[in-house]
């Protein structure tokens, strides 16, 4: 993971706290078919950049999100889930040598996954909530540009051009 990690938007925020909550809410659950059976799903009304951000933390998080399902009211939903640790309603079980030291190596495994989802909630948890719509919508922004760009053209055409004609000081980076 890199050191720099993009400020969220509001809204990335919510859905992160939404995903969190279902993490840490299931995250000693009682039975594998619970695990399985866990689900967080939210209406579908996200815009390209917080889809790109839904996708990146179920990566990051190592769970599996699904876009096309639908409740009863026919309304589109992002659904999060944990990956199938088993094959639904099938038990695989492995048999190992030194069955003792099975339990302990699952338990191991088990702190290892738990401190790897700890480390991404702690960096999605400390990455600053910025508002993209502060600075105006993008014809806001675009035509402020085009401003500041224009005025910069002004500024050096009247310099050369009228600098030759009369002795003005621009020192105070007045156009007019």
């Amino acid at each position: 993971m890199n050191d720099f990690f993009p400020a969220l938007t509001q809204s990335q925020r919510e859905v992160f706290d939404s995903v969190k909550t279902f993490v840490m809410e299931n995250r000693n659950a009682a039975s594998a078919s619970h695990y399985r059976a866990a689900r967080l799903a939210l209406p579908n009304q996200f815009p390209a950049r917080d889809r790109t951000f839904i996708t990146k933390l179920s990566q990051d998080l190592h769970l599996s999100v699904q876009w096309d399902e639908y409740d009863e009211q026919d309304v589109n939903l992002v659904t999060w889930r944990f990956p199938r640790t088993l094959d639904d309603g099938e038990d695989n079980e492995v048999v190992e040598e030194g069955g003792e030291n099975s339990e302990w190596e699952d338990a191991d495994e088990d702190e290892e996954s738990r401190a790897a989802v700890d480390r991404v909630l702690k960096k999605y948890e400390k990455a600053p909530v910025a508002d993209p719509d502060a600075e105006g919508d993008f014809d806001a922004r675009y035509e402020r540009s085009i401003k500041e760009k224009m005025d910069e053209w002004k500024r050096g055409y009247y310099h050369v051009c009228l600098s030759s004609f009369l002795a003005i000081d621009f020192a105070d980076d007045t156009v007019y």
